[in-house]
Parts: structure tokens; sequence; C-alpha cells
């Protein structure tokens, strides 16, 4: 009998572990996703600011402080759903390069941008897309380096069994 709830607690204490990694790689990918786009607003916010020839330092970065809140939760909420299948597509494949987050990152704001636009302003477009890339290298930075590694840790350890 001790024999059997020790192995039963064994395989709770595998199946918590588990949870518990699920849990915190889903932690990581949404600060990752919440970095992204807070990097894409800095962007586009930082361009809008730039241009606006204006010298008035601290009303002025109280503005552009306030409308990076702002326009990172619009861009978090017109992309979150094209984010959201790159996000589950690389944590699938295990795609833990650089490469796939840029691009991917510029598609998930271009596309959107190339509709709400109809592609008739390319310096707004242009923009986006940098935009967009430059999120995908945070996101990389903070959660697509280990894309898919809890999988196959998880995979790993149920084959030694």
């Amino acid at each position: 009998m001790a024999r059997g709830s020790r192995a039963v607690r064994q395989m709770a204490g595998a199946a918590l572990t588990t949870f518990l990694s699920y849990i915190g790689r889903l932690l990581v990918i949404s600060f990752g996703f919440l970095v992204a786009f807070m990097i894409a607003a800095f962007v586009v916010s930082l361009q809008v600011w730039v241009a606006s020839n204006t010298i008035d330092g601290l009303i002025d970065f109280a503005f552009f402080a306030t409308g990076l809140v702002v326009l990172a939760s619009k861009l978090g909420a017109f992309a979150a759903a094209l984010a959201l299948i790159l996000i589950l597509a690389s944590e699938w494949r295990g795609s833990r390069d650089w490469l796939t987050y840029a691009l991917g990152g510029g598609a998930v704001t271009f596309l959107p941008a190339l509709t709400a636009t109809n592609g008739h302003d390319v310096k707004d477009l242009a923009l986006v897309l940098a935009a967009g890339m430059a999120g995908g290298l945070a996101y990389w930075q903070i959660a697509g380096r280990n894309a898919g590694k809890l999988f196959e840790k998880i995979i790993a350890e149920r084959s030694k069994d």
C-alpha cells in the first residue's frame, strides 16, 4: 500500500510540475506580448513626437507618455488575433530564430494597417512595419528564444518512463 501511494504522489508531483511549467510559460508569453506592443507603440509615438517640431519638453513628454499607453492598447487589440496565431505556430514548431519574429511582427502589424489605409499612405505603412518588426524582436528577446523548449522537455520526460 505504501508503494502505491508513493507512486501516486510522484505522478501528482510530476503533473503539478508540468502544470506550473505551462503557467510559467504562459506568463512569459503574455509579458513578451505586452512588451512587444509597448515597443511597437514607442516606435510609432517617437516618430510622431519627433515630427512635431516642438520643444516644450515636459508637456510634450506627458502627451507622449499618455499617447504611448493608449496607442499600445489600440495596437495590441488591433493585431492580437494575428499575433496569437504567430505565437502558437512558433511555440508548436519551436521556432527560436530572431528573423521569424521580426518578419512575423512586421506582418502582424502591416496587414491590419494595410487594410485600414487601403495601401494609400506608404509612409505610415513603412512606420507601422518598422514598429511591428521592433515589437517582434522585443518578443523574441523575452519569449521567443525559448519557444518550444517546454514541449521538448515534457516529451523527453514522458519518453523516459
